[in-house]
């Protein structure tokens, strides 16, 4: 009789102590830039919901003023159509990702301007959109097919080395926010560049710069 009591205690707190659901795995971010191995250690969303104005085609006053500036734009009927300017164009919100390989403060981001160091590595995430989007919003990065003031990420893997004026590489694939807040979030990142040098894979949690 004691020892069934006893058997029956023990089973009870052992199933007490382990959690319904474990929480999501958030430091397996890794990969390679440049061909060196790059581990993820801390990520911040500075530059939260800024408003940016996108480029749009010229109105007939900026294509004179264009032509006006340069000679060539002027005797090339051809690249008339390559007229761009923020004047007329959309306004979207966006926000700055980066992705560090040490641990980076919000402090020190401002104080550097997000600028990293000689030889490190880092990830530049710029999101156009609202922040914080729905869970699990899945964004692809540098997509052809992808409208301006649609929602989407511009990706690239920063690699700065001043001895052959390297500054990064594009990044193609996919940025899913499986989590957000006005504080912090999640990210599942699956990037690679088109040379094969550098690519990146795994989750990390992000803090939100006030």
């Amino acid at each position: 009789m004691h020892n069934s009591l006893f058997l029956l205690l023990l089973c009870a707190c052992g199933a007490s102590a382990t959690p319904d659901t474990p929480p999501p795995s958030t430091t397996g971010l890794r990969g390679t830039i440049g061909n060196k191995p790059f581990v993820a250690r801390s990520a911040l969303v500075t530059d939260v919901n800024t408003t940016r104005q996108l480029s749009a085609p010229c109105d007939a006053e900026q294509l004179e003023e264009a032509k006006t500036r340069s000679e060539w734009f002027r005797t090339h009927p051809e690249a008339w159509s390559t007229c761009g300017s923020t004047r007329n164009g959309p306004k979207v919100l966006a926000s700055q990702i980066a992705i560090y390989e040490r641990e980076v403060t919000c402090e020190e981001a401002r104080a550097t301007g997000g600028r990293i160091a000689e030889n490190e590595h880092a990830i530049a995430i710029d999101l156009t959109g609202v922040w914080p989007p729905a869970p699990n919003t899945r964004l692809r990065s540098h997509a052809e097919d992808i409208e301006a003031r649609s929602d989407h990420v511009e990706a690239s893997f920063r690699d700065y080395r001043p001895s052959d004026g390297n500054g990064g590489y594009y990044a193609f694939g996919t940025v899913t926010i499986v989590e957000a807040s006005p504080k912090d979030g999640v990210l599942a990142v699956d990037l690679a560049d088109a040379e094969g040098e550098s690519k990146a894979r795994g989750t990390v949690r992000v803090t939100v710069c006030p």
